[in-house]
């Protein structure tokens, strides 16, 4: 790129941002490389930029500080502002937070040290920031040095204030904005340290203090919610540094760091306190050691943490890293008593499980009755919510819609002063009984329609109306609870004439057909929770009673065999699984029954006889009379000194 802005030569392009594009450029005079920024060609037209791009170098201008950027020059090259400031080496800390980079805790400190003291030194000199997010800062890590940019929307102590700074604008990013910079309230160098405190929040526990998906929740977390104890988040920090961003992050700004200066300090009293524990690092790792060495040593370690045990675990440690020279030998005492504790926890818990057995039917149906009301609950809030919301819309629609025809109809009476015609259209709704009220008033703020003529031709104030609003279809709605007749929608339309606001009209629309279908909607869901789930109760309890009632049977059957007793099961009650299972047991007690003695018949034997060709004869009779009784011959079998066995009759 060949080209001069001013004396200043471009040499290349470093970026673009939302107002300004910013170039690296030389200035041949003093021999020196810097950084140019130039307001955009489509905003330098603007008045609003223009403004904001100035009071932005004025701003800098006036601050010289080591973690400030510098500016140089101003100045307006063919009708384009721009300012010439040093060229800062590094990177934005918001890339390095997006790169996921891991700053060590020293670094984290001294950057919110820096970023402290460079605020203390703006704020007295008169300038609020008013936009400190990691974009605007560089961090150069080499040296863990942080320089603040951008101070487009700096606020500075001037009388002449204009209406882009006024009490009521909202200006700068949403996620680090502090809670009165959200409602437009008028700020100072405590809404900068509000955002110091996100940062360095995101900055030690890897995510957003407020992180809500849409602005409309973002901001009322901001306002409202305590973000999690970091201490949770990110624990084993110094204590102090958790009550520093405790401090920063209060809602009250009374209660923050009144000054950069206090902040700076209360962050050097944290490194100091990190700076102590460092020399306690071994005793840490050494306790590190022997939790590992216990875990090895026993399958039960929940078991430890539960009871407390590793913080006297931790205790010891730190002791034996101090003074004993034989600690290995009390680790394993340690060791070998928590053993023993742990079986003692194992014996005591297979007593109790043995004492307390709770019946499957009462475990099926108390899962099966949790599962479908937590089930309902969140369907019928889904559905509750999802039809609260549709019928809240569609009130805001019709209310929006009516207010902006009762400010079109109303535009050229007003105009002309025809406050008869202003009166027949109010009278046209004074009827209906979900408007409470209708107020058209004039460029002046005079009365000039209303359900109430009484205060007709007077200046009119609303009471206790809530500030709070929300642009809506071209409207501003208000969610009005305080009203004296109750809950309304309060709808306000400007009446225009040719881009012009020659008055407004206020519409209020009762909220009690909203809480009345509400309500239906909720005891029609809980009415419905209510049957489904008993209708779910009692069908899980009969089908589990037929269960159980077959494995009852199966159970008794199997005791009577145990008993002697070889009684069959009524296999033919159930055609399924358990019908299969209680034909297999039958078979199996036929086959013990077979295979099982008599117990009343003993084994018979019968007295051996000589034979002239035996010495001795071995007669094995059947232990069963049936078989006895069925055959004509048994067979003895003999044995003659080693011959093979032989086969005779005997008659019976």
């Amino acid at each position: 790129m060949n080209k001069n802005i001013g004396r200043y030569k471009v040499i290349s392009t470093i970026g673009s941002g939302a107002m300004a594009n910013v170039y690296k450029a030389h200035d041949p005079q003093i021999n020196r490389t810097l950084a140019i920024k130039v307001l955009k060609p489509e905003h330098a037209s603007n008045e609003e930029y223009r403004f904001r791009f100035v009071r932005e170098a004025k701003a800098a201008g006036v601050l010289v500080h080591p973690n400030i950027v510098t500016v140089y020059d101003v100045g307006e090259e063919d009708q384009h502002p721009y300012m010439v400031m040093e060229l800062l080496e590094g990177k934005m800390l918001e890339d390095y937070m997006e790169d996921e980079f891991e700053f060590q805790l020293e670094d984290i400190i001294n950057i919110g040290i820096q970023l402290a003291e460079a605020l203390d030194y703006s704020h007295q000199k008169g300038v609020v920031h008013r936009d400190i997010k990691p974009s605007n800062i560089i961090y150069v890590k080499e040296c863990s040095q942080v320089r603040i940019t951008d101070f487009g929307i700096a606020h500075l102590d001037e009388t002449q204030n204009t209406k882009l700074t006024q009490v009521g604008m909202v200006l700068g990013t949403p996620q680090y904005m502090s809670p009165e910079q959200i409602k437009g309230e008028a700020v100072d160098g405590r809404s900068d340290l509000f955002s110091v405190g996100v940062i360095l929040y995101q900055l030690l526990a890897n995510e957003r203090p407020f992180t809500a998906n849409t602005l409309a929740t973002l901001f009322m977390e901001i306002i409202n919610k305590t973000p999690p104890p970091l201490e949770t988040v990110r624990p084993h920090l110094p204590s102090k540094l958790y009550g520093v961003i405790e401090k920063l992050l209060h809602k009250q700004p009374d209660k923050r760091f009144q000054t950069g200066g206090d902040l700076a300090e209360a962050l050097k009293k944290a490194h100091k306190q990190l700076s102590s524990s460092e020399d306690t690092m071994s005793s840490r790792y050494a306790i590190k050691l022997l939790l590992a060495w216990l875990t090895s040593q026993t399958k039960y370690y929940s078991y430890l943490v539960a009871r407390g045990l590793t913080n006297k675990i931790d205790f010891l440690m730190t002791k034996l890293g101090k003074e004993s020279t034989n600690w290995s030998q009390q680790i394993k005492k340690t060791a070998k008593t928590l053993d023993h504790k742990v079986e003692q926890k194992k014996k005591l818990c297979e007593e109790h499980r043995q004492h307390l057995k709770i019946p499957l039917k009462l475990k099926w149906l108390a899962v099966m009755t949790i599962g479908v009301s937590i089930t309902l609950t969140l369907a019928s809030s889904i559905v509750y919510h999802a039809q609260l919301n549709s019928m809240r819309h569609f009130i805001l629609d019709s209310g929006s819609s009516l207010a902006k025809l009762l400010a079109t109809e109303s535009a050229l009476p007003v105009l002309s002063e025809d406050w008869i015609n202003i009166k027949t259209i109010v009278d046209s709704l004074q009827n209906n009984q979900e408007f409470m009220y209708l107020y058209i008033l004039d460029h002046r703020g005079i009365l000039r329609g209303s359900f109430d003529i009484d205060q007709l031709g007077q200046p009119f104030e609303f009471k206790n109306l809530p500030p709070q609003s929300q642009p809506y279809a071209n409207t501003i709605i208000r969610d009005w609870q305080s009203h004296e007749s109750g809950a309304v929608f309060d709808f306000e339309a400007a009446i225009t004439f040719q881009n012009k606001k020659v008055g407004t009209v206020h519409l209020g629309l009762s909220q009690a057909p909203l809480s009345s279908a509400a309500n239906v909607t909720m005891w029609m869901m809980l009415l419905l929770f209510v049957v489904t789930t008993l209708s779910v109760i009692i069908v899980t309890y009969l089908l589990i009673k037929r269960i159980t009632t077959s494995i009852e049977q199966i159970d008794e059957a199997i005791v009577n065999v145990i008993e002697g007793n070889y009684e069959t099961v009524d296999e033919s009650a159930r055609v399924d699984e358990f019908g299969v299972l209680a034909s297999n047991l039958n078979k199996l007690i036929v086959k013990i029954d077979t295979l099982s003695p008599a117990p009343d018949k003993e084994p018979k034997t019968v007295a051996p006889s000589s034979t002239p060709d035996s010495d001795k004869t071995i007669v094995k009779v059947a232990h069963t009379e049936q078989l006895i009784q069925d055959t004509d011959e048994t067979v003895i079998m003999t044995s003659n000194h080693g011959a093979e066995p032989k086969s005779t009759s005997v008659e019976k």
